[in-house]
């Protein structure tokens, strides 16, 4: 009889969840966020009240009739962005990738948005710059998406822009698309133009043939950003180069986070042990400390290893430790940066960064009952100046345009080398 018992009771709550309307489900959802992002979050009202996030939300309620789940999923994270915090999130991607992407991966340089990647049916594009989609011009593009984002910096809009404006489902939102094609127009460093009809590919780039930007020399600094940390003497015989990609090892992942993943990956302390023997070498005279595409993950990592670097006298000088940081230096790359500056002699060159010196993180996530739709949010602030600077002023700044990148060029290297 109990199992009877359950199996009825289990039916009738099926049956009840799926006679509620969509409009019911949706709203049940929005009135989650609105109370347990305020929970959960270390300070959500930091910058805008409690009145205006609900209002906001409750406007998008109203709208629940007229727009389809993408939509909906896109709008709440518009709302969320205008709270402040941009390690919290709504996680739209999911939604959107549903509906596909345009085949053009870019990177924003000084002088425009160059295609580095594309399939094979459009590769006559690699090394043109993206100027325009469906007759709007890209900076329209970028300033009607970029609601997205949380607008920290013009450094964190450089840094992720590029990821949004090829999502189908956010140029509909947008009304910048509206079809299964795209009309997009290109030009290249010799002016040449051209304009071609796009189609979006499966969002999850599955079964699709890639062609890869060539030109004859990659710059120093993306030759290799995949792997986690990586080092190299340059060919003057007396610079190390360090590349720190990601702030996540075999030791920080056993201590923070999944110890089944924590196999899979490179030792840190084996990469900082051979690191401290190179510099030891009576031939090096300078290091060259690379954070421009680290977005974060565990600083304690980062922070040991400049607390030693801080101690080796020959390093630790004026001229001889180099940082370079970039739009992509984002949360613990942050606080590794800081360390940088607050215990050596560093001498930080590079971009912005899209990270705050002060700011939120150590990130957790809760789901929306209904929809299932993730929201991240912020457990801890972090606070390292007294003056709430909104990014890290390099010492020197150094911005590379897209002719730098096709000829080889790493300026912000070469600034380093040429120190004097």
């Amino acid at each position: 009889m109990r199992k009877i018992a359950l199996f009825i009771f289990g039916l009738c709550f099926s049956t009840a969840l799926i006679s509620q309307t969509r409009k019911e489900v949706w709203i049940k959802d929005i009135e989650y966020l609105k109370t347990e992002l305020a929970i959960q979050h270390k300070n959500l009202f930091f910058s805008e009240s409690r009145e205006y996030f609900n209002h906001q939300l409750d406007s998008i309620i109203k709208l629940i009739d007229k727009k389809d789940d993408t939509e909906l999923a896109i709008a709440l994270q518009i709302v969320v962005a205008k709270m402040g915090d941009d390690h919290t999130s709504v996680d739209y991607y999911k939604k959107v990738i549903e509906k596909g992407r345009l085949p053009l991966f870019t990177y924003w340089f000084t002088d425009g948005f160059l295609v580095t990647t594309t399939t094979a049916d459009y590769q006559k594009i690699l090394g043109f710059k993206l100027t325009a989609i469906n007759g709007l011009s890209i900076d329209s593009v970028v300033y009607k998406t970029s609601a997205l984002l949380t607008q920290t910096n013009e450094a964190i809009i450089k840094y992720r822009i590029p990821g949004v404006i090829n999502l189908m489902g956010v140029l509909e939102y947008f009304e910048i698309a509206d079809s299964d094609s795209v009309f997009c127009s290109f030009e290249n460093n010799s002016g040449n133009t051209m304009d071609m009809w796009i189609k979006p590919i499966d969002g999850n780039n599955k079964n699709k043939d890639f062609a890869q930007l060539k030109s004859e020399k990659v710059p120093l600094g993306w030759l290799d950003q995949k792997s986690f940390f990586w080092s190299k003497i340059l060919d003057d015989g007396k610079t190390l180069y360090v590349q720190y990609n990601q702030c996540r090892s075999k030791e920080s992942e056993l201590k923070y986070g999944n110890k089944k993943v924590a196999k899979e990956l490179p030792s840190f302390d084996k990469f900082k042990k051979e690191l401290l023997k190179q510099i030891t070498q009576p031939e090096i005279e300078r290091l060259v400390f690379d954070m421009r595409f680290n977005s974060g993950g565990s600083s304690p990592q980062g922070t040991e290893l400049i607390n030693e670097l801080a101690q080796i006298e020959k390093i630790n000088r004026k001229g001889k430790l180099f940082v370079l940081v970039g739009r992509r230096t984002f949360s613990s790359a942050i606080i590794n940066t800081m360390d940088f500056k607050e215990k050596t002699n560093a001498i930080i060159v590079g971009e912005q960064t899209s990270g705050k010196p002060n700011h939120f993180g150590e990130v957790r996530y809760f789901a929306l009952p209904n929809s299932g739709i993730r929201v991240y949010y912020s457990t801890k602030y972090f606070k390292r100046n007294e003056l709430d600077e909104n990014t890290i002023f390099p010492n020197h700044v150094i911005e590379m345009s897209s002719d730098d990148y096709l000829k080889g060029i790493d300026l912000v290297i070469d600034w380093t080398l040429n120190f004097n």
